[in-house]
């Protein structure tokens, strides 16, 4: 596997084309930046079939109301709750049975103190709006929820500038009647927002750290998250705008799964910081999943190495205590027992959009994954996956960012997949790129979780701008359709096996524009088609050629056109670039260096130095590979092989 640093990863932009659910009636929407224009096609008509990302989310739910930004309060005005050996109540809307606190009424409720067997339950009006702030709670409760929210409107928990809370429930418990759901540490059947700059622990010993059966917004504060089963949970969806959580999880670290509404169950991250090292998925959304910002640090599964064990997709990460993530959850709201054998870090069931963040991810399933499709705009996605880097069913549109899939099985798998802009590293212990319509079989052992496609028209690749580098043990480029090069600087690595190929297309396979350097082996090589209406050269070498050795094509006076080191064994390489013309001389070198070579290894000028000369070729026509590999004198056409057909 190569690795690339990140001081290298910014020297390369050189050579890269880089360029609310409920919302308070009273309360003045806040738009957050990076609006989603809702349909971005997939390419241009000359490009071929194209596809639409629309979501299905509507643009004013990717907003957070005043209300759930604002963590001020009066406390002169608030009913004041103190736990201790016994629970003192100031004020009014709130009475005490025992160790239960019920609140009834809307209203601001400071709690504080210590307990290790107390609860509340509100039971308001189902228009109140209740505010609780934690000023320094530590909430215990042995055989029930310690915050059950059984009804309001809405219910706002503010933790106070300063302050340390803590919330845990028992390991074992079973409530009955009207609250026969609570299953979370935190349990609401209302929607609920959590804001303000001070801390929360809460432990889900039971099952789930933090549930709303509605919406669940956070806005601020630090929250430390410990569950047996899902860390955060809001049904129609979660939305966070900002604050710094961290998650352990036996299942799911933050999910939203209202299935019986599109408009619902989505997952809104505008920012905050987020490490989050779950059992089964990081981040899954039922429908969408839009990332605006914020830095993510993503463990699913125990991680990458995990793929690589048999035996390990029977214990997927783990839950704690050794308890097995892969055991199935009970839906509180249908009883329902549902599997959770899924371990992809950022999941979604119909759109992905991320227009920003930082991404650092150790996945044993697909590192991002959706049914539907995937845009990235921006950011830094810095990912290991034990299957597949990048996954969407449909489209996977990527325009600009900087991307560095470390380890994959696939690294870009969708049925159409476009690029316009970016910097890609990719190593694949299979295709670098892969658009396939069929199904598709590359999760390795069949093991729980792996891909497949339904049957699908218009695959292709197109690749119309960026810097991409792929390191394949399979094809490099692989469409079961087309296959467009149209501009961007192109470089593959791989395969070394016969075979694979670095390029692979069953339909029409076509070079336009940009910069491409193809290496591999010989077995199945394969050059652009026929449709190409910018130059391209296929050349085989008489023997295999050491990974490392420096791949150059120059013009007749030994101007470098293109040069590159390819990282492992080739015994071919396709060049393509705007300098290629018909009729034109160019000589084909290995080894030496160039001047003014950057650290990406790549140039498209300059001069060489103690390379060793291999060939001059004739250019006689658009396509060319070399006689003594294609036996068809100085051209080749499109679709012919090497080693097979």
């Amino acid at each position: 596997m190569r690795k690339f640093t990140f001081i290298l990863l910014s020297a390369c932009l050189c050579c890269a084309l880089i360029t609310g659910c409920a919302t308070d009636e009273e309360s003045a929407t806040v738009a957050t930046s990076n609006p989603y224009t809702g349909a971005v096609a997939i390419s241009p008509p000359d490009l071929g079939t194209s596809s639409d990302i629309t979501s299905s989310v509507p643009q004013s739910a990717f907003s957070f109301t005043q209300g759930d930004q604002d963590a001020s309060y009066e406390a002169a005005d608030a009913t004041k709750i103190k736990f201790g050996n016994t629970i003192s109540v100031q004020g009014a809307g709130a009475s005490v049975s025992e160790n239960l606190v019920t609140i009834s009424a809307a209203g601001t409720y400071i709690l504080s103190g210590s307990t290790p067997d107390g609860r509340i339950l509100i039971a308001a009006d189902k228009d109140d709006k209740v505010h609780l702030v934690l000023n320094g709670i530590d909430l215990t409760c042995a055989d029930y929820s310690p915050i059950y929210i059984e009804q309001a409107y809405k219910v706002f928990l503010t933790l106070a500038d300063g302050t340390q809370n803590k919330i845990a429930d028992g390991a074992t418990y079973a409530p009955s009647g009207s609250d026969g759901s609570a299953d979370a540490a935190i349990f609401s059947k209302a929607d609920l927002t959590i804001n303000g700059s001070g801390s929360l622990n809460v432990n889900g010993n039971y099952k789930h750290g933090i549930v709303s059966k509605d919406d669940l917004v956070i806005t601020g504060g630090t929250l430390s998250i410990t569950a047996v089963n899902v860390g955060l949970s809001g049904k129609d969806c979660v939305k966070i705008a900002d604050g710094a959580i961290s998650i352990t999880s036996g299942t799911d670290g933050i999910r939203s799964d209202n299935s019986a509404d599109e408009q619902q169950g989505y997952i809104y991250i505008a920012n905050g910081s987020f490490t989050v090292n779950a059992g089964c998925d990081g981040f899954q959304a039922e429908t969408e999943l839009r990332i605006d910002g914020g830095n993510f640090t993503i463990t699913t599964g125990s991680g990458s190495a995990n793929a690589s064990t048999q035996d390990g997709w029977g214990n997927w990460g783990g839950g704690r205590n050794g308890e097995t993530a892969m055991s199935t959850d009970t839906n509180s709201d249908t009883g329902i027992e549902e599997d959770n054998a899924s371990a992809k870090a950022l999941k979604a069931g119909l759109e992905i959009y991320i227009a920003q963040g930082v991404f650092d991810i150790d996945s044993s399933d697909d590192a991002i994954h959706t049914s539907g499709s995937v845009k990235i705009e921006n950011g830094v996605i810095t990912l290991s996956s034990g299957d597949d880097g990048i996954h969407a069913d449909s489209a996977l549109i990527i325009s600009g960012g900087e991307i560095r899939i470390e380890k994959s099985y696939e690294g870009l798998e969708a049925a159409r997949i476009k690029i316009t802009d970016g910097t890609i590293y990719i190593t694949a212990g299979d295709d670098g790129i892969n658009a396939s319509g069929g199904n598709d079989g590359s999760a390795m052992g069949g093991r729980p979780g792996q891909d497949t496609f339904a049957a699908q028209t218009g695959v292709e690749i197109c690749i119309a701008g960026g810097y991409l580098e792929v390191d394949a043990s399979g094809d490099g480029l692989d469409s079961n359709g087309n296959l467009y090069v149209k501009g961007g600087i192109v470089l593959v690595s791989g395969p070394e096996n016969n075979g694979n190929g670095t390029l692979d297309y069953n339909d029409t396979g076509s070079v336009t524009g940009g910069m491409v350097i193809a290496a591999g082996s010989i077995g199945m090589a394969e050059n652009f088609g026929s449709t190409s209406s910018q130059c391209s050269i296929l050349y085989a070498f008489s023997s295999p050629q050491k990974a490392g050795t420096r791949l150059t094509l120059c013009d007749e006076d030994g101007t470098v056109l293109l040069s590159w080191a390819p990282g492992k064994t080739f015994q071919t390489a396709v060049f393509s670039t705007p300098g290629l013309i018909s009729g034109s001389s160019y000589q084909i070198l290995l080894g030496g260096t160039v001047e003014g070579t950057d650290e990406c290894g790549f140039v498209s000028s300059g001069t060489l130095k103690n390379g060793s000369a291999v060939d001059t070729i004739q250019l006689t026509s658009t396509i060319y590979s070399n006689a003594a590999a294609s036996g068809q004198g100085g051209s080749m056409g499109s679709k012919t092989k090497f080693g097979g057909s």
